[in-house]
């Protein structure tokens, strides 16, 4: 319930038909939720498409954001992501796309961009990422309170720990708040 979450809701198939027009591509399959049930050497997985360009495996990720952030690569926040999805669907690639507004109240973007990504990391890598990941998020779960909007919002802490959390830069402090937020969906 925050307004990045509920602007990206509300133009996600804004950034879709214009990633379409742009691409000469269709967008099938939207919302796939893909599954890997829990085995003896691996936890249970779960990832989340917007989308696939059609007749591929290939995932696309739409995401909006201010205008005065405008994009000049992909943010490294979204890679993981990007890297999951792609192993979850077993491809080499993926596409996300970003559509600009002013405000958050907008109803329409004023810009658009999209980026290829393509997979850099091997398939133990990811496992092995996925269950670091695991054990980070139980950590913060447990260490942090709310996260809104890409910050943390710091419950009570021993002054340890509120010292290690103000050390960290802007960036790791959203890439901290965006998995939590990712594994408390």
């Amino acid at each position: 319930n925050n307004s990045a979450v509920t602007r990206g809701s509300r133009l996600e198939n804004r950034v879709i038909r214009e990633y379409e027009d742009n691409a000469g591509v269709l967008i099938c399959n939207f919302q796939k939720e893909l599954i890997r049930e829990k085995t003896d050497d691996c936890i249970k997985l779960v990832a989340h498409l917007d989308g696939e360009i059609e007749n591929t495996n290939i995932p696309f990720e739409a995401k909006t954001t201010n205008i005065k952030n405008k994009w000049k690569e992909i943010p490294a926040y979204y890679i993981p992501q990007l890297e999951f999805q792609m192993f979850m669907n077993k491809a080499d690639k993926a596409i996300i796309a970003v559509g600009y507004v002013n405000s958050d109240d907008d109803e329409d973007i004023c810009g658009f961009d999209y980026f290829e990504y393509k997979k850099q990391m091997t398939d133990d890598e990811i496992l092995e990422y996925c269950k670091q990941f695991t054990k980070d998020v139980e950590y913060y779960k447990n260490s942090f309170g709310t996260v809104n909007n890409g910050k943390i919002i710091k419950t009570a802490f021993d002054n340890l720990l509120i010292e290690e959390l103000e050390n960290l830069n802007d960036a790791d402090q959203i890439t901290i708040a965006h998995h939590v937020q990712q594994a408390i969906r």
